[in-house]
């Protein structure tokens, strides 16, 4: 193969290159033909070695770059190939902090139903006092404890359920603010 037919095949399997890079290489070989050069490779491993560098090549401040056009259609198709994963991850999350809510809510309010029955069975206690005041008193005592177990449920649920909250608020802050960058 002469080196005109090698430059012309050369310029028919590089049209798909911009213009510049397109005309930097294919003077480049014209130039290395001129002075003398022999080239061992077909124009078919050529091109495909210029189009893959130019392919690889970093995203400069060139818009036209395929490379720019081809990262994005990567990601999307990730983004796509990844759904059937993370979708399921994301609900199992959402799920995972609904849960704890309703377990902090749920130990909240047996903390408040553990200070009522304390209430309710001193005032039960009291009726007992003419009759069996030993029973009565022993039945006060129990009282007394669970209204003590039950404020310790309802100050401590408080305030974890404030911590927990407050903690799902950063953990999603952060995230909205990684998203906007």
């Amino acid at each position: 193969m002469t080196a005109q037919e090698y430059i012309t095949r050369l310029k028919q399997l590089l049209k798909r290159l911009p213009h510049d890079e397109y005309n930097e290489a294919i003077s480049y070989y014209e130039q290395y033909f001129a002075d003398g050069g022999e080239v061992k490779e077909s124009p078919e491993q050529v091109a495909r070695q210029i189009l893959a560098d130019f392919a690889t090549a970093p995203i400069g401040n060139d818009s036209n770059r395929p490379a720019k056009a081809g990262t994005k259609i990567w990601i999307i198709i990730l983004s796509i190939f990844s759904m059937p994963l993370l979708l399921p991850l994301g609900i199992t999350a959402i799920s995972l902090v609904f849960a704890m809510f309703a377990v902090i809510f749920s130990l909240f309010i047996s903390g408040i139903a553990i200070i009522f029955g304390g209430v309710l069975s001193g005032i039960a206690s009291l009726i007992l006092l003419p009759i069996s005041p030993f029973t009565a008193f022993f039945c006060m005592g129990w009282c007394c404890i669970a209204i003590a177990i039950g404020l310790l449920f309802y100050k401590y649920t408080w305030i974890i359920g404030k911590k927990f909250s407050k903690w799902i608020l950063e953990a999603f802050s952060k995230i909205l603010r990684r998203n906007e960058k």
